[in-house]
């Protein structure tokens, strides 16, 4: 992901209406952004937003940590990601993250 990347997603999800979000900083740069839901009823949260800029990449594991703490002590018990924000199979072992299904997200400019 690239800046422009960020700054649309910043922009598009500031007009979603998470639980609530976390973005990643370095030196007043914006590295990653992170929106979360969560059900209460359930204990059920989704990440459905998740960029991080490429030349951090090695932090993405670090920055999920975070993540799930932060969605753990709001009262989340399962918390769940697309496969393709974490294709990384170091980082999905790490995290003890299994696969619950094949997500396939396709566009087209118009």
């Amino acid at each position: 992901m690239n800046e422009a990347q960020i700054k649309m997603m910043e922009e598009y999800y500031s007009s979603v209406d998470f639980d609530f979000s976390i973005a990643f900083f370095y030196e007043e740069q914006m590295i990653g952004v992170m929106g979360i839901t969560l059900r209460e009823d359930t204990k059920y949260s989704e990440v459905l937003s998740f960029g991080v800029l490429q030349e951090f990449k090695t932090h993405k594991g670090k920055m999920i940590c975070v993540l799930m703490n932060e969605a753990r002590s709001r009262g989340a018990e399962t918390i769940t990601f697309h496969a393709s924000d974490i294709p990384e199979k170091d980082i999905q072992k790490e995290l003890g993250l299994s696969e619950l299904t094949k997500d396939v997200m396709m566009v087209k400019e118009v």
